[in-house]
């Protein structure tokens, strides 16, 4: 099962673990989490070929998130190492229909620390930007991602600065515009 089927089926079992709980029974997540990569050299080369990346974000900072990988032979269930990407939702943006993207730079170094000490606040999926081209040449790699979080809200670079840089998917592209425009002209 992919990674969105299960924090999709999740949500929903959470959803309707709240409608149904009592007093008596405390209410739980089914899953959380994020993929600890084999090296960041894995990482590095995902990011640089526009590949989907599982990450994390601590402490709320909506302006970074990180990815975790194992560092050389060590799979310490207490270190946890992560590369950490940060983005501006103000700079070299791109909205295709409906979805918001911008560029992430990965910081030089990376972190390595205690798994029990870290505050993991939110997950995410780094999903690349691809543009089509015309006359069946391959897409081409943009160099930008948007984020969807495990709550189902997404980047939003339409927000005023100073708010948080995630919020729920609107439908702003004009061919769903059009369409809805088509259907209430019947």
């Amino acid at each position: 099962m992919t990674k969105l089927s299960v924090l999709h089926r999740t949500t929903e079992l959470n959803n309707l673990d709240r409608f149904f709980s009592d007093e008596k029974t405390e209410s739980r997540d089914v899953y959380r989490g994020f993929h600890i990569f084999p090296s960041k050299s894995v990482v590095m080369s995902r990011y640089k070929e526009g590949k989907p990346l599982s990450c994390f974000v601590l402490d709320n900072h909506k302006d970074e998130v990180h990815v975790a990988f194992f560092e050389k032979n060590d799979r310490s269930q207490n270190q946890l190492s992560y590369a950490t990407f940060s983005y501006d939702t103000t700079v070299a943006t791109i909205k295709e229909s409906g979805v918001h993207f911008c560029k992430f730079v990965c910081e030089d170094t990376h972190s390595a620390v205690d798994r029990n000490v870290i505050n993991i606040t939110d997950y995410a999926i780094m999903l690349p930007y691809f543009r089509e081209q015309t006359n069946n040449r391959p897409r081409l790699y943009q160099y930008q991602y948007s984020l969807i979080y495990s709550d189902w809200e997404v980047l939003r670079i339409d927000l005023p600065p100073n708010h948080k840089k995630k919020g729920p998917a609107t439908a702003e592209c004009k061919e769903i515009l059009e369409f809805i425009r088509h259907l209430q002209t019947k």
